[in-house]
């Protein structure tokens, strides 16, 4: 006895409007008939698990599991085919079964390029908005891309890819952060299945790169912690990479652990030479060896070494002023006045901002004795900023003490107060000129606003006041005695 279970249904299919894929369906020419098979009671899609389905030709487990729009497809296709039932012997059962599954591989195999279809232009349509500045309406372009269940994972996760970056240049750093991470985890499943990968050249180094990426991100949003864990798998994808050996080394100081910073700065330094991506760019070793440079002298107050980093800093780029300055700084802060003039000389040629190098440059002219120098340049701050306080509060020491002319100071104090109000030293040297010039009402009520101020901003030691006050007082007394 036949088998009446399985029933054998066909449909003439020449209508293209039911048909989900157009004319041509299946590949199959308008007018020639679909062939599909159902078992009643069991769902659509599914298999009978009292048949020996596993052993047919294309068993499910050998494709891929269809998305709910593949099976919604299949679903249709059934729903067309309706009007012939034939009634098949229990030796066709197996073989209809084995058409059953061909037919869903060829649906699946179909599916794929018709989601693309629909994805893949709104994603180029979404770089075309990029290349145009007009990133906000791109963003929502590749939001509906990820939206849709229908997008293909590769398409998906570059959509994320993208997403990421163009939220981080629109300033929404949460969700680029969000969207970078959901990008990697999708990046690493298209690893663990290189058939579905596209393009083919995928590889580990790319998941490194990405989350070297996500790290900076971390890193610019003040989360060191979990950018050295993002950034320690990057490493393992990326080994002896000097920019992700960098970034963990920053992430590590910026936790405290300087000691491993600076271990990590160095190993940087040591592959630097190996890496593509820095053997090129000397700019980027410059910058370890300044980062070097303070690490050591903080760590190990090693001056000698961090010199010798930075020589080699300025050998690279013999005009960084980062460079300059610290050299200069350093040779300041040890009293060694000419070398830090020539460094700052330097650094007057390429600073885009000179005023404060000529403020600098016109204490330490001021303590070598150029006093002629160090007016001139002093001279060259007002000339950018006539109200830079120091600038003229130094200007009057200068006249008052080493031109011994009070009357030529005394202008340049009021406009320190003007320029200051709370300025401690301008109030003090005002009261000396005062005094220099025999005004001693004026010059003990410049005293006495200085030991005032002194109270809320203390520049100096009060005793000092004190003691030009007391001075004041007994002149005073000498005189009318």
């Amino acid at each position: 006895m036949p088998d009446s279970s399985w029933e054998y249904r066909a449909q003439d299919n020449s209508d293209p409007a039911v048909s989900p894929f157009g004319p041509t369906t299946l590949g199959t020419p308008v007018g020639q008939t679909g062939i599909i098979l159902q078992r009643p009671g069991v769902p659509m899609g599914y298999s009978d698990p009292t048949r020996g389905m596993q052993s047919a030709p294309f068993a499910p487990a050998l494709l891929p599991e269809p998305s709910p729009t593949v099976l919604q497809v299949i679903k249709q296709v059934f729903l067309q085919i309706s009007h012939v039932r034939i009634t098949v012997s229990h030796q066709a059962q197996v073989q209809l079964e084995t058409l059953y599954f061909q037919l869903s591989a060829h649906i699946k195999a179909l599916c794929r390029p018709l989601t693309k279809k629909f994805t893949r232009p709104v994603l180029v349509q979404a770089y075309s908005l990029i290349t145009q500045n007009r990133e906000p309406e791109a963003i929502v372009m590749l939001e509906h891309v990820i939206a849709s269940n229908d997008t293909p994972m590769p398409v998906y996760t570059e959509a994320l890819k993208t997403l990421a970056q163009c939220y981080w240049s629109q300033g929404r750093r949460i969700q680029a952060i969000a969207a970078q991470e959901a990008y990697l985890q999708h990046l690493s499943t298209l690893l663990k299945t290189p058939e579905v990968a596209t393009p083919s050249t995928l590889t580990a180094q790319d998941w490194g790169q990405q989350a070297l990426l996500l790290g900076q991100w971390l890193l610019e949003e003040h989360a060191p912690f979990q950018a050295l864990t993002v950034l320690r798998q990057a490493l393992m994808r990326l080994p002896n990479n000097p920019q992700v050996l960098s970034h963990m080394a920053y992430a590590l100081f910026k936790l405290d652990d300087r000691v491993a910073a600076k271990h990590h700065y160095e190993r940087a330094l040591a592959y630097c030479a190996e890496s593509p991506q820095t053997r090129d760019n000397p700019a980027w070793e410059a910058s370890i060896l300044k980062t070097l440079a303070i690490l050591v002298d903080c760590l190990d107050g090693k001056r000698h070494k961090s010199m010798a980093y930075l020589e080699r800093a300025l050998a690279i780029d013999p005009n960084d002023p980062e460079v300059l300055t610290i050299l200069a700084d350093w040779a300041l802060a040890q009293g060694q006045l000419d070398e830090a003039l020539v460094y700052y000389r330097r650094l007057l040629d390429v600073s885009p901002d000179p005023l404060e190098t000529y403020c600098v440059l016109g204490f330490i002219l001021w303590q070598l004795d150029r006093n002629d120098e160090a007016i001139d340049m002093y001279h060259a701050v007002l000339a950018i900023d006539p109200t830079h306080a120091i600038t003229l509060n130094n200007l009057g020491v200068i006249y008052l003490d080493e031109m011994h002319h009070p009357q030529a100071a005394q202008p340049y104090f009021m406009r320190a107060l003007q320029a200051n109000m709370t300025y401690t030293l301008a109030s003090f040297n005002m009261g000396r000129a005062y005094a220099q010039q025999g005004l001693c009402i004026e010059a003990a009520q410049a005293f006495a606003h200085a030991k005032t101020l002194n109270h809320f901003s203390p520049e100096m030691n009060e005793q000092d006041i004190v003691d030009h006050l007391e001075r004041l007082f007994l002149c005073q007394g000498q005189q009318a005695s």
